[in-house]
């Protein structure tokens, strides 16, 4: 027979099962919905993805930047971009760049003028 201690002692038992029962329901429910987010991300990526539609030919470079002019202008831009931005003096810093620069452009737009022209 059972006694009114062991009948306590099962009535605890009883609550704490059903306490932690709740417990792992509500986090079930917690990662349905994190689930269930992380579902929706994934269908917006897939969605930019066929959106983006990019042809494997549309990522490779272009032939131009191969042409040994146009790298030499490129290497001339980068080298002028390296140069350090000074702590003081960074307006000046950035107009020299630009009248460098205009001018590397400058002088490719006319060797290819002359190219055209020739």
């Amino acid at each position: 027979m059972y006694s009114s201690e062991n009948h306590l002692s099962l009535h605890a038992l009883n609550e704490r099962l059903e306490e932690h029962k709740y417990k792992l329901e509500g986090e079930i429910q917690n990662k349905e919905q994190h689930k269930d987010k992380l579902d929706g991300t994934i269908s917006q990526m897939e969605e930019y993805t066929a959106a983006l539609d990019i042809k494997e030919e549309d990522l490779i470079v272009p032939v131009l930047k191969t042409n040994p002019l146009v790298k030499n202008v490129v290497d001339a831009i980068q080298k002028e971009l390296e140069k350090p931005i000074p702590a003081f003096g960074q307006k000046e810093w950035r107009d020299e760049r630009r009248k460098a620069i205009k001018g590397i452009l400058t002088e490719l737009q006319t060797v290819l003028m002359q190219a055209k022209c020739k």
